[in-house]
């Protein structure tokens, strides 16, 4: 199956996680406990998108904010070491990367996160138009740079939008994007949030009305989406065992950016979504846990009976 798309852009803040593993449980007010370990490593994301997608062997861009700050610095150094070479746009000074303490406890994590300011001018927009001018495919944020999508969209690219949690995620409010995006992967509480129903079922429904591959994802029951009037559900791959789930969602629209590049079934670009998702997850962080193209496409082969069809 030959690869239709090569080129992959997107924009994005960067995120640097502190991780603190093994902790006995979450702590009380005015308590102090003590890890058993602890990693500093480049957060989740776009930019952790891209690095799996680079190593799966597409030429992609990332314009992001960096200073001159260590945080910075220790983030582009890994984006590099991995093989993505970003574009910085920021133009202020201090920190510039999100900043994350993720404490890990048994069978969950708990997150703070100090959010970088940034304050987009002209001149930056342009900038990353001109970065970004030539991707076959985008992967948007919400909210921001609508006319430089807008732009790469006439121009033909193809649009991923991934919001994440908002507590007022709608349609009213995301409409604009949402009907530049060509694609949209709500996990099931943003579908349910944006569409008003309490079933990701149902909400799949509602998002098929806007969408020709409307699709959401099930947390540890895999990925659903419709196409053609038909209901088409890829079952998790059960062999990971999940570690940490920072970054699942970054690590499946990986797979799922895999399978519309080499015009793959909807069912096949879920399933290669779940097994992106699903090796992230089986190790801490969110850059760790990728798998090579050879491996991809063996846990196609694999697990292709995980893909089942409800008319």
């Amino acid at each position: 199956m030959g690869r239709l798309i090569k080129k992959i852009g997107a924009v994005s803040k960067t995120n640097v996680d502190f991780v603190y593993k093994g902790l006995p449980r979450w702590m009380r007010e005015g308590e102090e406990l003590y890890s058993e370990g602890f990693e500093m490593l480049l957060g989740g994301g776009y930019p952790a998108t891209l690095i799996h997608l680079a190593g799966l062997g597409f030429e992609c861009k990332l314009c992001t904010y960096l200073g001159k700050d260590v945080f910075s610095e220790f983030a582009e150094r890994e984006m590099r070491s991995y093989g993505l070479k970003p574009v910085n746009v920021y133009g202020g000074s201090g920190v510039a990367v999100n900043l994350s303490t993720v404490m890990l406890t048994p069978g969950e994590r708990t997150i703070a996160t100090y959010t970088a300011s940034d304050e987009d001018t002209d001149e930056t927009e342009e900038k990353i138009y001109r970065a970004l001018k030539g991707s076959e495919l985008v992967l948007a944020e919400p909210l921001r740079h609508y006319e430089v999508y807008k732009r790469l969209r006439d121009e033909g690219a193809v649009i991923v939008l991934d919001t994440g949690w908002d507590d007022e995620l709608s349609f009213v409010k995301y409409g604009a994007y949402l009907e530049l995006a060509d694609y949209f992967t709500p996990n099931t509480k943003e579908a349910c949030k944006i569409t008003g129903k309490s079933d990701p079922f149902d909400a799949l429904g509602v998002l098929s009305e806007k969408f020709d591959r409307a699709v959401v994802k099930l947390d540890r029951g895999g990925a659903a989406g419709t196409e053609g009037g038909e209901v088409v559900v890829a079952r998790e791959i059960s062999e990971f065992e999940c570690v940490d789930a920072t970054g699942a969602g970054d690590n499946f629209l990986a797979g799922f950016v895999y399978g519309i590049a080499h015009g793959m079934s909807l069912g096949e670009i879920l399933l290669a979504g779940n097994a992106t998702g699903g090796k992230c997850v089986s190790e801490v962080g969110c850059i760790k846990g990728r798998l090579t193209e050879k491996e991809l496409l063996a846990y196609l082969t694999k697990y292709r009976a995980n893909i089942t069809v409800r008319r």
